[in-house]
């Protein structure tokens, strides 16, 4: 299966990536194994692609700050800087929201 995973702010490096999705729906309906289109919100250019090769839920106050150092965008990699861009990308974010993990890999 293929998907297309848009980002605001599309950086994403080679080898293992994190992405924090607000919501279950990601985990629910891409299932591990699938193909994924990076591409930057407002385009349809695929940047590049990516595999889902893990992915699971918790409450974001749950989350491990220490995994956060696979996030894509750097400024994202301590609950700080991920929960300001949660907000910033989900106008109806809450820190007890339901957060899905989606780690993808980049060749």
């Amino acid at each position: 299966m293929r998907f297309v995973l848009r980002f605001l702010k599309p950086d994403y490096h080679q080898g293992l990536n994190l992405t924090i999705r607000n919501g279950k729906k990601w985990y629910n309906q891409a299932p591990v194994g699938s193909m994924l289109d990076i591409v930057k919100t407002g385009s349809d250019v695929v940047e590049t692609e990516a595999q889902l090769v893990g992915s699971r839920t918790l409450p974001f106050l749950a989350i491990n700050e220490h995994e956060l150092y696979l996030e894509h965008d750097p400024l994202c990699r301590d609950l700080d800087g991920l929960q300001h861009a949660m907000e910033r990308a989900y106008p109806d974010f809450k820190e007890t929201n339901e957060v899905a993990m989606l780690f993808f890999w980049v060749d």
